[in-house]
């Protein structure tokens, strides 16, 4: 078999254009896997593995033309090469290739170097992950990264950032109050990565969730027994946007989405039922077979011709037998828009029959033989 640059073209090409399954270089002939001319070629043009890698001679991971020529499609390799073909050159490149993690391929000195992996946490913060263990226990380092990303990213509203950040923070940290208080301050997002302990203080809990009611979600399971706090975050006004001094915003539809059941009581879902109409496709099931919740997504809302399908029905409503009932109800009108004007007549009787029914059931219940 020759080993030439067009047979090598020709394989590769062949693979691609024939839509054939990708090469598995295990089911290649032995004389492909001893080419390191065709190795080259592979790997640097294709996405590969570790099982792969494990089948590259330990040779080339001495060879910088064989490395160098994988970093755009396979990074990983680099950190399989031998220590001596490392370079600045070529941890640059990664850096440009790969912003969001090529403090991965750092070399123990570089890692060592608090002023670059500042730098790079500041260029992404996702590099935090490869901090040295003796940085990301140092308080003021912690610090230094997270107020350096909060500036530089004050209008960014994605939590997932800052959860990832603060799940790297070791725990010792993330227990300490004056530490906590000095991280929220710098921005209140980051507490929705911290520890239970942080999550269940309603006093914690108060501060930053007034300044982001998206934040209620990660303490909603600590706190939402406390129904004091919960009616104080209810009576708050709303708030806009305002990302410039993090005061991003309040809405009570962010409280409402997370609280249990038993909240959802006729008195509560009267007065909240705007904000149960506006979240209700978000609610989980078992709130969409509550009556209550269901009544007040249809009862005095804006009509809209899509809650009114089946489709919309099927995929929304929880509860079988009122699901039957509204669809059953709609399709004797004509207008679905007089079927909305009635429904508030419609939940009444639905409810008073199944209460009616529920009670039936117990008298007829037969009594217990002593």
């Amino acid at each position: 078999m020759k080993n030439t640059n067009d047979f090598l073209h020709d394989i590769l090409y062949y693979s691609k254009t024939q839509n054939k399954e990708p090469i598995n270089l295990k089911e290649l002939p032995t004389e492909l896997l001893d080419n390191d001319l065709f190795l080259q070629y592979y790997f640097s043009n294709n996405i590969s593995n570790s099982k792969e890698y494990a089948l590259i001679p330990k040779h080339l991971f001495s060879n910088p033309f064989f490395v160098y020529s994988c970093l755009l499609k396979n990074p990983d390799i680099y950190l399989l090469a031998d220590p001596s073909i490392h370079s600045d050159l070529a941890f640059s490149k990664l850096k440009s290739l790969y912003p969001e993690n090529y403090l991965k391929y750092a070399s123990e000195e570089q890692l060592n170097n608090e002023e670059l992996c500042l730098e790079a946490a500041e260029l992404r913060l996702s590099n935090f992950k490869y901090f040295p263990k003796h940085f990301k226990e140092d308080y003021n380092i912690c610090f230094k990264v997270a107020y350096k990303f909060s500036k530089n990213q004050y209008s960014s509203i994605d939590i997932d950032k800052y959860i990832a950040f603060t799940k790297e923070i070791p725990t010792s940290l993330k227990d300490n109050n004056l530490f906590v208080e000095k991280l929220l301050s710098i921005n209140p997002l980051f507490f929705s990565g911290l520890t239970k302990t942080t999550l269940s203080d309603p006093k914690i809990a108060q501060h930053v969730i007034l300044k982001n009611s998206k934040l209620f979600k990660y303490a909603a399971p600590y706190i939402s027994e406390n129904e004091e706090l919960i009616k104080f975050f209810l009576k708050n006004n709303e708030s806009k946007s305002d990302a410039f001094n993090q005061n991003i915003f309040f809405s009570r539809n962010n409280i409402i989405e997370y609280l249990p059941i038993n909240y959802f009581t006729p008195e509560f879902c009267k007065e909240y039922e705007k904000n149960i109409q506006e979240v209700f496709t978000f609610l989980p099931k078992s709130h969409r077979e509550n009556i209550n919740i269901i009544k007040a997504n249809y009862v005095n809302s804006k009509y809209s011709y899509l809650m009114y399908g089946k489709t919309y029905i099927n995929k929304n409503i929880m509860n079988a037998p009122l699901k039957t009932a509204l669809i059953d109800f709609i399709s004797k009108f004509n207008n679905k828009e007089d079927a909305h004007k009635n429904m508030e007549t419609f939940f009444d009787h639905f409810i008073l029959d199944m209460e009616i029914s529920h009670q039936n059931s117990k008298k007829n219940k037969p009594l217990n033989k002593i």
